[in-house]
């Protein structure tokens, strides 16, 4: 196609200088347009294998914010009180603030709390003074940023380990060695971009987290997903387990913080906070505020470490 202007000496003695100036001024329009587009402060930004954590500021809205990637891993006020209502997933009307009510009406005291996943460390909120809580947390990141940004950790008067590794890993090594006590609560919180972490999930997870727990310990997994409904599949497995499933599902404040791939903080777009409740079996299970009800497909397999698939939990879609 137009070989005359294929073939004209001006064209082929500045085809290629032509071509790079075009690229290198593409490249610093897209630079200039991603630096306008982050208009909120960065205070931290740290890469590790599992991702890129920020810490990001907003003081229109009075916060500093984890950003793990895209997702938001909790908040803090800049100035006044911690409150758990600033931190997204754990409100006071979430599932997970339900399931330590429940622990502290019907465990002694003091509790030891099992939490995978860390975060900014924002559920030391609900710990009574006297209890033992004990974070697994994979990602160095992510520790480094909350023990140095945030002020959630150091805000429990009582003791607080942090156990670097896979949480179930770490959970197992714990059973096999036979020192350590049982505990009455172990939150699983450990989603990061919306990827799933399947051995968290499956028959065999959830039958070592019993091993783990006391005769009436309870498990709370963070089951929230843009694209993912795990409720089906964990009840299958719940049922296979011989636990007690409540679903419960909390409205989510729609000015919380993101960040897209620009670098940009953005409000979210998920409107509810769905958390999971296994109750052990021999449980009288309370009339909880946000318990919504589960369809279970006949045909749904609870998942195993050699069975199991996301397209199974993928919205819509029907087995």
């Amino acid at each position: 196609m137009f070989p005359q202007i294929r073939n004209d000496v001006w064209v082929r003695r500045f085809r290629w200088p032509v071509t790079m100036l075009a690229a290198i001024f593409l490249v610093g329009v897209l630079a200039t347009h991603m630096n306008v587009q982050s208009i909120d402060p960065v205070l931290a930004r740290q890469r590790d294998f599992y991702g890129v954590v920020s810490v990001v500021e907003q003081p229109n809205r009075g916060l500093r914010t984890m950003l793990h990637g895209q997702t938001q891993h909790g908040s803090e006020p800049l100035q006044g009180p911690l409150d758990p209502n600033q931190t997204m997933y754990y409100q006071t009307n979430s599932g997970v603030a339900k399931a330590w009510q429940w622990i502290h009406d019907n465990s002694a005291s003091p509790r030891r709390v099992g939490i995978i996943g860390l975060g900014t460390g924002s559920l030391s909120l609900y710990a009574n003074p006297e209890d033992h809580l004990v974070y697994y947390e994979v990602s160095p990141a992510v520790r480094s940023v909350a023990e140095e940004y945030f002020h959630y950790l150091s805000a429990h008067p009582g003791l607080t380990e942090i156990r670097m590794g896979d949480g179930r890993r770490l959970l197992a090594e714990e059973g096999k060695n036979g020192k350590e006590p049982l505990l009455d609560l172990l939150v699983v919180d450990a989603f990061s971009n919306d990827s799933l972490p399947m051995h968290l999930l499956t028959v065999e997870a959830i039958e070592l987290y019993k091993k783990r727990l006391s005769t009436d310990g309870l498990i709370a997994m963070n089951i929230t997903n843009r694209n993912l409904d795990l409720a089906p599949v964990l009840y299958k497995i719940a049922q296979r387990c011989q636990r007690l499933p409540v679903l419960i599902e909390s409205p989510l404040e729609r000015n919380q913080a993101s960040q897209n791939q620009n670098g940009q903080v953005e409000r979210a777009n998920r409107s509810t906070v769905r958390w999971l409740l296994l109750f052990p079996p021999i449980a009288s299970l309370p009339k909880l505020e946000g318990a919504v009800p589960v369809t279970v497909p006949e045909s749904l397999q609870p998942w195993t470490d050699d069975f199991g698939s996301p397209i199974h939990a993928i919205r819509g879609v029907k087995l």
